[in-house]
C-alpha cells in the first residue's frame, strides 16, 4: 500500500516535505494511466501526518526561509541580460 512505502521512504530518510512532494506525482501518473488513485485513502493523509508529527518529536522541524527582499531579488536578477529577448513583456 502507498501509505506503508511512505512510511518506508521516510524510514530511508527522507524529509517529510520531500514525502509531502511525492503525493501530488504519485496523483498525476495515477490518473494519467487510469488507474485509482491511492493519494486519496485516508490511510495516506493519516500516515503523512504522523510522518511530520514524529519529525517535529525528533526535531526536525522545517527550516525558516528569509524573505525575497529588493536587495535579493535584484542579486538574482543581475545576471539576466537586459536585452534577454524571453524577458520582454508584451504590450
Amino acid at each position: 500500500m502507498l501509505d506503508d512505502t511512505l512510511a518506508a521512504e521516510r524510514g530511508r530518510g527522507l524529509a517529510p516535505n520531500t514525502i509531502d512532494l511525492r503525493r501530488p506525482a504519485i496523483r498525476y501518473l495515477h490518473r494519467a494511466a487510469g488507474c485509482p488513485v491511492p493519494t486519496d485513502d485516508a490511510c495516506v493523509s493519516e500516515t503523512v501526518a504522523g510522518i511530520r508529527r514524529d519529525a517535529a518529536r525528533c526535531g526536525e522541524l522545517p527550516a525558516k526561509k528569509v524573505a525575497a527582499t529588493a536587495a535579493i531579488l535584484r542579486q538574482i536578477l543581475v545576471p539576466i541580460p537586459a536585452t534577454c529577448a524571453a524577458c520582454t513583456i508584451a504590450p
